[in-house]
């Protein structure tokens, strides 16, 4: 909060010397009435604002970028603090109007700085002609005007992402505008989709959010292969259609939580999909699109036997198309796209090696080796979707099954979580050898016995490459 006040009150001094009226608008001044500090600033300035946004960057050590946009927006951001400040100008006799040409009423409500920072009263100070405060009060969420949602159709997923990040109620009148405008999303930028929808996959029950998106038809527009896995049979192992199936998968991942692993591994898990996978996506929102798309495969591989029954064989493969094409639509990070695929690849994989009559530990290994940091993400994906075909016809998940997930999980922590004892440079130094392909291969074999406990520490794994190394001379 110390660091928002210093940034305002340099707002503030500026504003003064140069005798202009500078107003908070937007979220910033909605998340002070919701008890809530945003980093993310939105300023009026009643005159131009290209110098006063020049000046602002140099005095807060911030960095300046010209956003254009019908009223010429600038934008300072303050990497050291974290704030990110958006400046518009106005000329006289716009400013109601640029506050009526917002997207909800919570965010068509104004404050001068000077009064925020100056009047222990700021509350009444406020500049509220839509009536947002009164909606506030009432939690509830309404859009500022009947064409809010086709002027821009993105906010549609904006105003989701508010309701559940605030716990609001969508006005009546927000559906009907919603399902009217959802055919416009086709032609909206990707970037844009995902900067809304990032977020609210975020929350911690975005499924409820995500199904009101499907039932107004939305989903269908962002991802048009959704309608064909809507119209997908089943088999008998399932007991509704493979999107049914998809939602509900969601919301087991969402609802279950992960209190049915041990200790040691759950404690692990809230850090793990925390990470980062570019400068605005985590693990947990690529895994919650993961989700949703797992069996979007079974599109083109759905088989009706002549004893009636349907098979999908090699539907977790036939995925990665659909999985790539999404994550071009919405523009992924390559990170994201990368984790996105290989989970929707391998899920089943947890299952096959389950079903087998003996798993060797090389078999194990393969899976966790070309899982890689994603395996964690596949597990979790494996233990949901499992739960949630059980869930469909009125049974619950063996717990044989999650005790052998429990298992694997222990295995990927082995695997993934522990350093390696030694390195190439390792080798090459007490072997002798020369950068090539022989240290890779060593390097492989050397960790495929330390997954199988047969390596403790670094002088075993040396003396078995040079062991492997000889065998392999011999061999020649």
């Amino acid at each position: 909060m110390q660091h928002i006040l210093w940034a305002l009150s340099k707002v503030r001094n500026m504003a003064d010397k140069r005798r202009l009226e500078v107003f908070l608008v937007g979220g910033f001044v909605r998340d002070l009435f919701l008890n809530e500090y945003s980093k993310d600033i939105d300023l009026l300035v009643a005159g131009p604002c290209l110098e006063f946004s020049q000046q602002l960057a140099k005095e807060t050590g911030g960095t300046l970028i010209a956003l254009g946009g019908e009223y010429q927006v600038y934008r300072v951001v303050i990497k050291k603090t974290g704030i990110k400040m958006d400046i518009t100008s106005l000329t006289e006799g716009q400013f109601i109007k640029n506050l009526l040409n917002r997207d909800f009423t919570c965010n068509a409500i104004a404050l001068n700085v000077k009064h925020y920072l100056e009047n222990n009263t700021w509350w009444d100070k406020v500049l509220d002609p839509s009536k947002g405060l009164e909606d506030l009060s009432r939690r509830k969420l309404r859009p500022l005007k009947k064409d809010t949602f086709s002027n821009d159709p993105v906010r549609i997923l904006r105003g989701l992402r508010l309701a559940a990040q605030f716990a609001l109620d969508l006005e009546s009148e927000y559906q009907v505008q919603a399902q009217a405008a959802a055919p416009l999303l086709e032609k909206v930028p990707g970037e844009r989709i995902k900067q809304e929808l990032w977020p609210l996959l975020q929350q911690q029950y975005s499924h409820r959010y995500i199904k009101l998106l499907d039932s107004w038809q939305v989903l269908d527009v962002i991802f048009p292969a959704i309608g064909k896995l809507r119209s997908t049979e089943q088999n008998y192992h399932h007991g509704e259609n493979a999107w049914a199936h998809s939602l509900r998968v969601l919301k087991v991942l969402e609802n279950e939580g992960v209190d049915y692993l041990p200790r040691k591994v759950s404690a692990l898990i809230p850090d793990y999909l925390s990470q980062r996978l570019t400068v605005d996506g985590t693990r947990s929102q690529v895994l919650k699109l993961a989700a949703l798309i797992h069996d979007i495969g079974k599109i083109d591989t759905s088989k009706k036997q002549p004893d009636g029954r349907i098979t999908f064989h090699g539907h977790d493969s036939a995925g990665t198309k659909y999985a790539e094409k999404i994550s071009m639509r919405l523009r992924l990070g390559k990170r994201e796209q990368q984790s996105l695929s290989n989970t929707v690849k391998l899920h089943m994989r947890p299952l096959a090696l389950a079903v087998e009559k003996k798993i060797t530990e090389q078999a194990y290994y393969r899976f966790l080796t070309e899982a890689g940091d994603d395996a964690g993400m596949i597990l979790l994906l494996s233990f949901a979707d499992v739960s949630a075909t059980r869930a469909a016809k009125g049974k619950t998940i063996e717990p044989s099954y999650v005790k052998y997930l429990s298992q694997l999980w222990e295995k990927n922590i082995h695997y993934n979580y522990q350093d390696s004892f030694l390195n190439g440079d390792d080798l090459i130094n007490y072997l002798h050898l020369k950068p090539g392909p022989v240290v890779g291969v060593l390097l492989n074999r050397i960790e495929q016995a330390r997954f199988s406990g047969r390596l403790k520490n670094k002088e075993e794994a040396l003396k078995f490459a040079e062991d492997e190394l000889n065998k392999t001379r011999k061999d020649c």
